[in-house]
């Protein structure tokens, strides 16, 4: 996604495609960045399992998120 040299598609469909599946990867690491840091911020002195739940969700998404980068 960062270190990856990035050729947009030829036609204006796919060029568009290919904008919102970016865009939306985008929004899925912001969001578990967010996940993860509430998470840490809250679990840590609180220890409410809500919090545990967000951790993990984000964890998980950023794990996810980085093996498809690594395959592509």
């Amino acid at each position: 996604m960062i270190r990856k040299d990035y050729k947009w598609p030829s036609t204006g469909r796919r060029r568009r495609e290919a904008r919102v599946k970016k865009f939306s990867e985008l929004v899925l690491f912001g969001c578990c960045v967010n996940l993860i840091t509430v998470a840490l911020v809250e679990l840590i002195p609180g220890g409410n399992w809500l919090y545990l739940i967000a951790f993990t969700a984000g964890v998980v998404g950023m794990t996810a998120m980085t093996a498809k980068f690594f395959r592509e």
